[in-house]
């Protein structure tokens, strides 16, 4: 069994999720407007460019959804499995005291 993901602030923007997905959809050669309008066009929203430029940037924000949607249609390569663990290490920890109702 592996260990737990320590929830721990990140020091350096350079090993967040954002820096991460920044750096991969570089090396596809792709820029956020390419992005955004790949996943727009697919059903997923005017916003999309927006939240890319988000998270790249380490914004708080609920990003699951986005991530499902560039990895679905293989926007541009990413593992997904990473990224996710990457945005758990910066979870705020009292959300997860929250009741389901609450955080739902």
């Amino acid at each position: 069994m592996s260990d737990p993901i320590s929830r721990r602030p990140i020091s350096n923007r350079d090993d967040g999720p954002g820096a991460y997905m920044r750096a991969r959809r570089l090396a596809a050669g792709k820029t956020i407007a390419q992005c955004g309008e790949a996943i727009a066009a697919l059903g997923h929203g005017p916003m999309a460019a927006h939240d890319i430029t988000a998270l790249e940037a380490d914004r708080p924000g609920d990003y699951l959804q986005l991530i499902d949607a560039l990895h679905a249609h293989r926007v541009f390569s990413f593992d997904r499995a990473h990224v996710l663990a990457l945005m758990a290490r910066t979870a705020d920890p009292a959300l997860e005291e929250l009741s389901p109702s609450i955080a739902a």
